[in-house]
């Protein structure tokens, strides 16, 4: 068994990094901060005083890889019972929160969340002590990460700290050969245990819940990440170098991309970002050509967005539009063989291009954007020239441009993804 024998001890190194596993992750969402730090901290308390102190967290039996899910309901749900069922030449553990696990999840192993709730088995005054001890060693005027409110940043911190030593003590029963697999290792669930795992010598990899961005995923944490196509590849060297990258596919998803026909509409997708003025004016003048060529114009709103909440330069655009509707469902569902997607920084871009429905990025070339996207708007100048020819000649470039780009963004989907998948988990466990 992988052991960790020596104490933790509360260093000024793992105050900060417990602090910046607090930046991201659903419960920067939440309501009522002020409320949820108090009854946290209350809470803890209580949870200290009615448990022994000994760790309920239980593996049933030695699994060849660690499965660490951040997000077990809906599209997380669905992405990690891809994940499981295509990994078949290793055994899986999935760890994930099981209070708030989607039902449809095989959850092997519960771990809890930031929840003071879900933490009741796993915090006594040893923990709670060492989080104060590190909580000392940040300096002075440290800005608390995770909320706007100190009262809920400050038990973000706590709550984490005994986590991370939670983490810890499961890591520490693990095989010597397991490896650590997450969906997003730098997010607040499943950071501690790629801490953990680092720490004790396990391999770890990562996995690519959305398109990277520099907000959220670099540096990689994990020593490899499994990438969706060439286009991250090429991202992740760029911006993570040291990370060991092995390209998968996407097997959550199995597209059957559409029967494209001649263009004759054009579906902008708004995202609630900000336009500059050069993105303005780029996205006006684009649509008035496309208006010029006969095509109908369809701007499509975030769904907690109105018409009437749209600012100046989102209201120029929606001028141009022949119809403006909220996008209460996916995009995938209300595309047609003849559309084409027009979008600044939207993800469904990559999802629009799976399904083989011309996408285009209209952003200035300084915005950062997420690795797909920056491969879109850098493909997005001959797209246009494409769409520009006549007939059947619009057909093949359009066609040719769309399996290129298809390629570059995911290599794969469906049972071919997961098989590259499972030889990529066998690969990384024999090094």
């Amino acid at each position: 068994m992988t052991t960790i024998k020596t104490a933790v001890r509360p260093t000024r190194e793992l105050a900060e990094e417990v602090l910046a596993s607090c930046l991201i992750g659903d419960h920067k969402t939440h309501d009522r901060p002020f409320i949820r730090g108090g009854y946290g901290f209350v809470r803890l308390l209580v949870n200290a005083l009615t448990n022994r102190g000994h760790s309920v967290v239980s593996l049933a039996q030695p699994a060849d890889v660690l499965f660490v899910v951040n997000n077990p309901v809906a599209h997380g749900a669905k992405f990690s019972l891809a994940i499981t069922r295509h990994i078949v030449s290793q055994s899986v553990s999935l760890v994930a929160d099981q209070r708030f696990s989607d039902s449809t999840l095989a959850v092997d192993v519960s771990f809890p969340g930031i929840s003071a709730s879900s933490l009741s088995t796993e915090t006594n005054f040893r923990r709670l002590a060492f989080g104060m001890a590190l909580r000392r060693r940040l300096p002075r005027g440290t800005r608390f990460l995770g909320s706007s409110c100190r009262l809920y940043a400050e038990y973000l911190f706590i709550a984490q700290a005994v986590r991370y030593l939670a983490a810890k003590s499961l890591i520490s029963r693990l095989q010597p050969h397991t490896l650590l697999l997450t969906d997003f290792d730098r997010a607040i669930y499943a950071r501690p245990f790629v801490w953990a795992a680092n720490a004790a010598g396990l391999t770890t990899a990562t996995l690519m819940h959305g398109s990277p961005n520099l907000a959220n995923y670099v540096p990689v944490l994990a020593d490899y990440a499994l990438l969706w196509g060439d286009a991250q590849l090429e991202w992740i060297e760029r911006h993570s170098p040291g990370t060991k990258s092995i390209v998968v596919g996407r097997p959550e998803i199995d597209l059957i991309p559409v029967a494209r026909t001649p263009a004759k509409r054009i579906v902008v997708c708004h995202s609630r970002e900000r336009l500059s003025r050069t993105e303005a004016l780029m996205l006006v003048m684009q649509l008035r050509a496309f208006r010029e060529e006969g095509m109908a114009i369809v701007l499509r709103l975030h769904p907690t967005v109105t018409k009437a909440q749209l600012d100046q330069r989102w209201a120029s655009v929606a001028e141009l539009a022949d119809v403006v509707v909220v996008g209460q469902s996916s995009l995938l569902s209300s595309l047609e063989a003849s559309d084409v997607v027009v979008c600044v920084a939207s993800s469904s871009a990559v999802e629009a291009v799976e399904f083989g429905v011309p996408t285009v990025v209209i952003a200035d070339s300084d915005r950062p954007l997420p690795a797909d996207l920056e491969a879109i708007r850098a493909n997005s100048p001959a797209l246009l020239d494409a769409l520009k020819a006549d007939g059947g000649a619009e057909q093949k470039l359009v066609g040719d441009q769309l399996v290129s780009l298809s390629a570059h963004l995911v290599a794969a989907v469906g049972e071919k993804a997961g098989g590259l998948l499972d030889d990529a988990i066998s690969i990384i466990r024999a090094e």
